[in-house]
């Protein structure tokens, strides 16, 4: 589980605009082959403040020698 708070700023600090929003997040660690460690996360994050939206995605992650 994952809690956001802030905003990106163009320009000079303001405390308007600040955004929430929260999330989980699945991660599952792996072995290809007898070397090869792998690892996937699915997830869902909602911003909570106007116009939040839903996202949903994924990550896959191999190491590169």
């Amino acid at each position: 589980m994952f809690t956001d708070f802030g905003n990106a700023f163009y320009g000079d600090f303001t405390r308007h605009g600040w955004r929430v929003g929260s999330g989980v997040e699945l991660r599952l660690d792996f072995k290809v082959g007898y070397y090869f460690e792998s690892q996937v996360q699915f997830g869902v994050a909602k911003g909570f403040s106007k116009d939040g939206v839903t996202d949903y995605y994924w990550v896959t992650s191999f190491p590169i020698f």
